[in-house]
């Protein structure tokens, strides 16, 4: 969860979020109904969490606001209900409906506030497709071709306005061109490595060998 140098690591984020006070079950898009699951343990999730809403379309926010209770509204601890949440959701794009908890109050550890995760939902439509992505394709010219060299060790495309090479041992970029610019400094290199443990001590070669 920290680094080696006890700064905090970005899997403390991921941790936060497995340990959110409650989650989506379902959302109804025609009926607007949103099914949560309180998984604390003794408190309503009504009188320790707020709740907010994002709608995004191909990257962009396009709505968000706050999530009022009903009126007697309850969830007790490790139940389900659900309230309604009307959303505008386009025809086109790909759409998702992330639903935020946020402490409610000033706590001890917490503000009032705070966010406590979140969660998010793909929203369905006529076309799910990018349309940001499918303008772009549509305006590349119909006559572009693409030139491919090979030799034993790389894989070079190259188009209009771009050259790719591929190093063929590890799939990864070797280098990356588009325009007049250039996009790498170095050839890509994988990033999974971890210390080996004792158990690890035979397998360790064959890691290194796969260039880890």
């Amino acid at each position: 969860m920290v680094y080696p140098d006890r700064r905090p690591h970005t899997g403390l984020l991921e941790f936060k979020n497995v340990y959110r006070p409650a989650r989506v079950v379902k959302y109804d898009q025609e009926s607007g109904m949103l099914t949560l699951h309180n998984y604390m343990d003794f408190v309503d999730l009504t009188e320790y969490a707020a709740l907010t809403y994002q709608v995004s379309c191909d990257g962009e926010v396009i709505d968000n606001g706050f999530i009022p209770y009903p009126d007697g509204f309850t969830l007790p601890p490790h139940s389900e209900n659900a309230l309604p949440l009307a959303v505008h959701i386009p025809d086109k794009g790909k759409c998702f409906l992330k639903i935020f908890y946020h402490c409610d109050k000033d706590l001890s550890l917490r503000s009032e506030g705070h966010l406590l995760g979140f969660d998010e939902i793909l929203l369905e439509n006529e076309d799910s497709r990018n349309q940001k992505t499918l303008a772009m394709w549509s305006d590349a010219p119909s006559n572009s071709t693409i030139t491919v060299q090979e030799t034993d060790r790389h894989l070079t495309l190259c188009g209009k306005n771009f050259t790719y090479n591929f190093n063929k041992l590890t799939g990864l970029f070797a280098a990356m061109q588009y325009e007049d610019a250039v996009l790498l400094d170095k050839e890509m290199e994988f990033n999974i490595w971890r210390a080996p443990t004792d158990n690890d001590r035979k397998l360790k070669l064959d890691w290194l060998a796969a260039r880890y």
